[in-house]
């Protein structure tokens, strides 16, 4: 059986030879200027996808030693969606340390809300005493994408990055963890950091809609914060420029559009349909 990291395997490596090249360019390069440029991009390109692909090695380590592949696929590709993506969702919660008993009840509503058919308490511990380690949220993710449209994907990692911030701390385990999952959906990294801001914009919002008792329609005040946080719906900084808001525009409206959720039911698609709405707005007010 393939890896589920294969195509990103495959990548780093065309990264490390990409770097390679570069770095060798004053071998047939005469003009050193241009030379100086192509090896520092070469370094930079081998060194990062070198990263990668340690990372990548080391998780396919982990998941032959703890457990065959055949027998993680067998065993959890045979599960319905509402288990595999609870079981997903509580590695998350549990990736920086056990879960308190908080985290877990956000995971249990999370399933318990997002899904019509009829989940009983039981059924929730029977899927937390099968909790999956750590090291397998990517091949899991993988596992799902064979499952999901885009836009139903999309949803499933925003709904990870959510219960990555219950406790509204992120940390590196965690930061590794979503990578591996975005690697397993098949999201190239800057568009998971965009799905990541929407969902920490939206924390934030819940956030102030607890302390303050307001709408929570906005966690800022003043046309500064306002801005702030449309950039980081978008996935941009404070110094985006105009092109770059338009261009972020269209590739999000693009990929953020609310397909039918016929996999994850009426909420997913509902909180699809707010997170393009959200865009949209974002978009109007830093086009003003």
């Amino acid at each position: 059986m393939s890896s589920p990291y294969t195509a990103h395997k495959q990548n780093a490596i065309f990264g490390v030879l990409l770097g390679v090249v570069l770095i060798l360019s004053p071998l047939y390069l005469r003009q050193p200027p241009a030379s100086l440029i192509f090896v520092i991009a070469g370094v930079w390109f081998a060194s990062r996808s070198f990263k990668r692909l340690v990372h990548i090695w080391a998780l396919e380590q982990s998941l032959s030693s703890s457990q065959s592949r055949e027998e993680f696929f067998n065993h959890y590709s045979r599960a319905t969606l509402p288990r595999q993506i609870f079981w997903l969702l509580l590695a998350v919660a549990e990736i920086d340390g056990e879960a308190d008993a908080r985290e877990k009840e956000v995971v249990r509503r999370f399933v318990l809300e997002r899904f019509t058919d009829p989940i009983s308490s039981a059924d929730l511990k029977s899927w937390e005493a099968e909790r999956i380690p750590p090291e397998q949220v990517g091949p899991l993710a993988s596992n799902l994408r064979q499952l999901l449209s885009r836009s139903e994907r999309e949803t499933v990692f925003f709904w990870c990055c959510l219960v990555a911030l219950i406790d509204r701390r992120f940390q590196k385990s965690e930061h590794d963890a979503l990578q591996d999952i975005a690697q397993g959906l098949d999201f190239p990294q800057y568009h998971a950091r965009r799905i990541f801001l929407h969902a920490k914009a939206q924390v934030m919002v819940e956030d102030a809609r607890w302390s303050d008792g307001s709408t929570g329609e906005t966690p800022f005040t003043g046309q500064t914060g306002r801005r702030g946080r449309a950039l980081e719906i978008l996935g941009l900084g404070e110094d985006a420029s105009a092109d770059q808001i338009r261009k972020a525009h269209r590739e999000l409206v693009k990929r953020y559009h609310p397909d039918a959720h016929s996999h994850l039911g009426p909420v997913a698609a509902e909180e699809a349909a707010t997170r393009f709405r959200e865009i949209q707005e974002a978009y109007e007010l830093l086009s003003v």
